[in-house]
């Protein structure tokens, strides 16, 4: 017998197999348990598209779909921030055959950003390995050096660096520490991934 009547559970609701709603489900506290959990959980969007209402100094935690960014974001109790920080790039590549030693070819951000991580390629495999650097201002060695092994064209993804901030006045440095004697290699193409700050 069908029942259109609203109802209210004064000291909890245990459902013991699944429970399918054919509408929205508004829940004011915390959903936990555990299992397998939701098979769908959608981002909050007001009936405009816009942020959610949230309290200041409360509600942290709340997740927030941006329609104009395309991206998700989550209240910290004072503004709504990516979930996610996108990663920009830019890239020095040293090109044709090359030798150990110091490198000429450096790179200078517009507007001070943070370096998150690296990968490397080459257009045609040495036959040694060849290892490579990253250097601030020609003086600080940005983390350990980094190394494509014989026979390989890549560092075989991307790895993480050492976060160091390059500002607007700095520069990044690619140095050829060795090449053990490769004479097959050729064009270097440093990827370096970075947040603006």
């Amino acid at each position: 017998m069908a029942n259109d009547k609203d109802f209210k559970v004064k000291n909890g609701l245990q459902v013991g197999k699944d429970a399918t709603f054919d509408s929205d489900l508004n829940v004011s506290g915390i959903i936990t348990g555990i299992g397998s959990g939701l098979t769908r959980l959608r981002a909050s969007i007001d009936s405009s598209g816009g942020a959610p209402s949230v309290s200041a100094g409360a509600d942290s935690g709340e997740l927030f779909f941006d329609l104009t960014e395309s991206r998700l974001e989550v209240w910290d109790g004072a503004s709504f921030i990516p979930v996610l920080n996108p990663l920009d790039a830019f890239a020095i590549v040293q090109l044709s055959t090359f030798t150990a030693g110091t490198g000429s070819l450096t790179y200078t951000p517009q507007s001070a950003i943070t370096l998150k991580s690296i990968d490397a390629t080459l257009a045609e495999a040495g036959d040694a390995d060849i290892e490579f650097k990253l250097v601030k201002n020609g003086t600080t060695d940005i983390g350990s050096s980094f190394t494509i092994s014989s026979g390989q064209t890549s560092l075989g993804g991307t790895q993480s660096l050492t976060e160091t901030v390059i500002g607007a006045t700095d520069n990044v440095r690619l140095d050829i520490v060795a090449i053990n004697s490769s004479t097959t290699h050729s064009h270097l193409t440093v990827e370096v991934n970075y947040t603006v700050n």
